[in-house]
């Protein structure tokens, strides 16, 4: 706590020196016509006197577009990306939103080592997120079960690097609810999102995925796994933490709709949200979400922790019972939420989470999801990223009953 005191201090002190630094050049900026001046040159002066006040002003506006950008960064936000972008958070809402930073400055030089993001993301960045490219994520490629098959004694996998994101992140929010998960639903969302809806771009024939998919998480912040006389319990309702997040059809995916030149994946995410059992596999497409954490960051665990999560982490798993649906009934089909319930996991799972909630705000974490395509058909190969975040120090663990 006392170092992020004495950051914000630091920041602090930095952002009175720029203003002062605006003030002088602002006061300097003022051009001063010399009485004295012959008639003959008063022509000449003039002109010279504006164009020594133009560079003044272009001087000024560069000084302050590096001041305005050092503290942007500095809070979490890119200059470019705050005067354009739309709010998606309506001001009156029934929801008691928590404040989260959008840092895309972060993506643009991306950290990937363990290493370089532990010193890039340091504690003062808290509750900040941004999106990230697909291909850091692999997944499954063509013939996956038959390379994975034949790869054994080479340590062939089947795996190779993901595309490029369906989707983009446009907004990330999370809040509490006392008793239950909020499980997002139509009235909801537009009580509390404007989705900003773009029919010409997005609502055509031959796009056969929404412009908006909204991904709802409800994290358990209480103990739902506990032992007792009778057995195991594994508790559903309780205080959670319920995290948010507003993506938009990415224009590369558009275009691909478009130009008749979708990707397997594309198809296949259709199917998950419109057609689930049209599949040859066993279990309906719907059934088969998963989701991929990696703990990017360093983090000191015990020693039980530690070989767990060395071995488990980026590794992905199913969200099969705990995920439900909500789609546009309109034949438009604009929006789509995929609610995921974190209390209906299983109990070594919700276990597993719970041991390391102490950590939630110190982790930096990159997330994505993906549809899990059949391994023994190709049409539903390879794989894609749907959407994909990271989350520095992103702590959904924040109860304060809990301290």
């Amino acid at each position: 706590m006392t170092n992020i005191n004495e950051k914000n201090k630091e920041l602090k002190k930095e952002e009175e020196d720029d203003s002062k630094m605006l003030n002088k050049v602002e006061d300097d900026s003022e051009i001063i016509t010399d009485p004295q001046v012959n008639n003959n040159n008063v022509e000449d002066q003039a002109k010279n006197n504006n164009n020594s006040k133009n560079e003044k002003k272009t001087h000024l506006k560069n000084e302050k577009i590096k001041i305005l950008s050092k503290v942007n960064l500095a809070q979490g936000e890119n200059t470019e990306n705050t005067e354009k972008r739309h709010s998606y958070v309506k001001k009156k809402t029934f929801y008691d939103f928590d404040s989260t930073r959008h840092a895309p400055q972060y993506a643009k030089n991306l950290a990937t080592s363990v290493k370089d993001v532990t010193e890039t993301y340091t504690d003062s960045l808290t509750d900040i997120w941004h999106n990230l490219p697909g291909e850091l994520f692999r997944v499954r490629q063509k013939d996956y079960f038959q390379q994975k098959e034949n790869g054994k004694e080479d340590n062939v996998d089947g795996k190779g690097p993901s595309g490029s994101c369906i989707y983009e992140t446009l907004e990330i929010v999370k809040h509490r609810s006392n008793d239950s998960p909020d499980l997002l639903t139509e009235k909801m969302l537009f009580e509390n999102f404007d989705l900003n809806f773009n029919d010409k771009l997005y609502v055509h024939n031959k796009i056969k995925l929404p412009q908006y998919l909204i991904i709802n998480v409800s994290v358990p912040i209480f103990n739902g796994v506990s032992l007792s006389f009778t057995g195991i319990s594994n508790n559903t309702k309780g205080p959670c933490c319920n995290v948010t997040c507003i993506c938009e059809l990415s224009e590369l995916t558009r275009k691909r709709f478009l130009d008749g030149k979708t990707t397997e994946a594309d198809r296949l995410l259709s199917n998950f949200l419109y057609d689930p059992k049209n599949t040859t596999a066993d279990a309906p497409i719907n059934r088969r979400l998963k989701c991929i954490n990696r703990l990017s960051n360093k983090q000191e665990f015990t020693y039980g922790l530690n070989t767990l999560i060395h071995k488990y982490n980026g590794v992905p798993f199913l969200i099969r019972d705990s995920t439900s649906f909500v789609t546009d009934s309109s034949p438009k089909r604009r929006w789509a939420i995929v609610n995921v319930n974190v209390n209906c996991f299983g109990r070594i799972a919700k276990k597993g989470l719970w041991s390391v909630r102490g950590h939630a705000k110190s982790s930096v974490m990159d997330i994505c999801m993906v549809v899990e395509g059949d391994g023994n058909n190709n049409d539903e190969l390879p794989e894609n990223v749907i959407v994909a975040w990271r989350l520095s120090h992103f702590n959904v663990f924040d109860n304060k009953d809990l301290e």
